[in-house]
């Protein structure tokens, strides 16, 4: 129990049940709920949904104009759905304007692990079951999911809309925690947190937008988890700072990660051949590193790319040494936009 008395507990309107009554589950789902800004579904898209695209064995997306839509397909359960979305929508635009305007994303992470609850806290309301904290291994094994997973599919998604002329951003919107009991009755457990710019936005066919649901699935095998958390915080931070140095630490790890996998077996210029076995073991500074690896190892970073890290690192060094920086003159979008250049860089 995370501090609560049981005076505090009971006056939520939580009771406390006896040992013998014994909740049985069938499962238990986390949904992270996305607003996708940026793409819009064309005007000719009647149904305005994806398909299901499945991730991995406990994991599935979806994208859909509707909450509810999206929630339809990957959760056969009307108890899930919201009963106005209209309202939480209006609820929702106070603090994200743009909500009604782009689609949702759905993140689907579903435990089959099995579970009881004997006894423990609850309440019931609407038809459905609420408890308070009464699955504590199940909360872990989600927390390790969100640790280690989350960021890397997150981070996939995002590359795989993302143009190099064109931003897109993944606003947290909403998070629900549920779990079915063996009867096929909701229960919501009060242990997760919800979680709680102008884009011009393009239109997309469905076509299109499920085709870049599966460029994430194929490029999620490919990605670090640890370089990922790094990108997956600068898009939960709104600090612009944060997101600037979290970004910029990204390309940073990235470009070590991929300095340090060189080899001599790599295609290298004839012209540098003669150069390349002392460059390749002894540069140490981030930018060297960076310059290398545009180089030797990808594709598609050219010199414009090149002047855009140098610039970013610049102010990376000004705010590391105490420098007054203008927030509204920190390169945030410069940053993300060659980070994800970077994940989309194949190696020549």
């Amino acid at each position: 129990m995370t501090g609560w008395t049981k005076h505090g507990i009971e006056a939520m309107g939580y009771n406390e049940y006896p040992d013998f009554d014994v909740l049985e589950m069938s499962f238990f789902g986390l949904i992270r709920v996305y607003s996708l800004q940026g793409i819009l579904f064309e005007d000719g898209c009647p149904d305005k949904k994806t398909e299901v695209i499945t991730l991995s064995e406990c994991c599935s997306v979806a994208i859909a104009q509707s909450v509810n839509e999206a929630l339809k397909m990957l959760v056969a359960c009307d108890e899930l759905l919201c009963n106005d979305e209209e309202k939480w929508l209006t609820e929702k635009k106070k603090e994200m304007p743009l909500i009604s305007e782009f689609p949702f994303l759905l993140i689907y992470f579903k435990i089959t692990k099995p579970a009881k609850l004997k006894g423990g806290y609850r309440k019931e309301e609407d038809g459905c079951i609420h408890t308070f904290e009464a699955f504590p291994g199940i909360s872990e094994e989600i927390a390790r999911w969100k640790d280690k997973e989350l960021p890397s599919i997150v981070t996939s998604l995002i590359w795989s809309f993302s143009t190099l002329n064109q931003s897109i951003k993944f606003v947290p919107a909403h998070c629900i925690f549920f779990g079915i009991t063996k009867e096929g009755r909701v229960l919501y457990d009060l242990t997760l947190a919800v979680t709680a710019n102008f884009l011009v936005a393009s239109h997309k066919n469905i076509s299109e937008i499920n085709q870049a649901l599966c460029n994430s699935k194929a490029l999620l095998p490919t990605l670090d988890k640890d370089v990922c958390r790094n990108f997956y915080a600068a898009i939960n931070d709104h600090d612009k700072i944060k997101q600037f140095l979290v970004n910029f630490h990204f390309i940073e790890r990235y470009t070590n990660k991929i300095y340090t996998t060189l080899n001599e077996s790599t295609n290298i210029p004839q012209c540098i051949k003669s150069v390349s076995s002392y460059f390749g073991k002894s540069l140490r500074d981030i930018g060297q590193r960076f310059h290398w690896c545009a180089i030797i190892a990808w594709d598609n970073i050219d010199k414009r790319d090149l002047d855009n890290f140098i610039e970013i690192k610049k102010v990376r060094d000004d705010l590391s040494h105490g420098k007054h920086v203008e927030e509204a003159k920190l390169p945030v979008e410069k940053t993300r936009e060659l980070a994800l250049k970077l994940l989309s860089a194949k190696k020549k």
